[in-house]
């Protein structure tokens, strides 16, 4: 699928519909059915960072701070903006509770039927990754910067997040975290000038966390 003029910076889809963002604030929506583009806007004033599709919406977050939600199917898509205050990176969320996560500098939560904040996670300053030893040179572009987690996922119960070799769990019911533990993955990534264990991506199911590395060859699983 072509016709992003700019690097691609992240991808969603469901059974209906791909969607993809790009450093530009950009995004398209693609036929699944046809290969073909059925929607381009100017969603964000910085890079997309993170699509997601939810129930029949489309949402995305963007390091300009919001979070927006699209109904693909209409007129005028936008149906719902989410400041999220600070360079977001990464969305997840629940169909059964209505609920929408998103990390930047903190983990916010928010109730989709109401638009409302409904928690907010302030995580262990331990675990947040500097992106300058991160990358192994001082960026200050997509995909990473700020002192803060990139990955996160939940299955209702618990929510996982990560950083800089370290997974957090949180009990969704308290908001509090109930389990931390170092993942070794990718040791010596970025020509062994980043933390061993910095971590690109995870998923979280009733039972397995499977974490991918910044860096390096390896999935884990937990």
């Amino acid at each position: 699928l072509k016709g992003h003029t700019a690097n691609i910076s992240c991808i969603g889809f469901d059974s209906t519909y791909v969607s993809s963002g790009d450093v530009t604030g950009h995004l398209k929506l693609w036929s699944m059915d046809e290969l073909k583009n059925m929607r381009s806007m100017r969603a964000h004033a910085d890079t997309v960072s993170d699509c997601l599709h939810f129930q029949s919406l489309c949402l995305t977050c963007s390091l300009d701070g919001f979070i927006k939600v699209w109904d693909i199917g209409q007129a005028h898509p936008l149906v719902l903006t989410l400041e999220g205050g600070e360079r977001l990176y990464n969305l997840c969320a629940h169909g059964a509770r209505n609920r929408l996560y998103s990390v930047g500098a903190r983990i916010l939560g928010w109730d989709l039927e109401t638009a409302r904040e409904v928690c907010r996670i302030e995580e262990d300053g331990d675990m947040v990754a500097d992106p300058n030893v991160y990358y192994g040179y001082d960026v200050d572009v997509w995909p990473g910067t700020g002192m803060c987690s990139k990955a996160l996922a939940n299955n209702g119960h618990l929510l996982a997040s990560a950083g800089k070799g370290i997974v957090n769990l949180y009990d969704l019911r308290t908001a509090r975290r109930c389990c931390a533990f170092e993942v070794a993955g990718g040791a010596g990534s970025f020509d062994g000038r980043g933390a061993r264990g910095d971590v690109a991506g995870l998923d979280l199911d009733d039972w397995k966390l499977s974490v991918g590395f910044k860096g390096g060859q390896e999935i884990t699983v937990h």
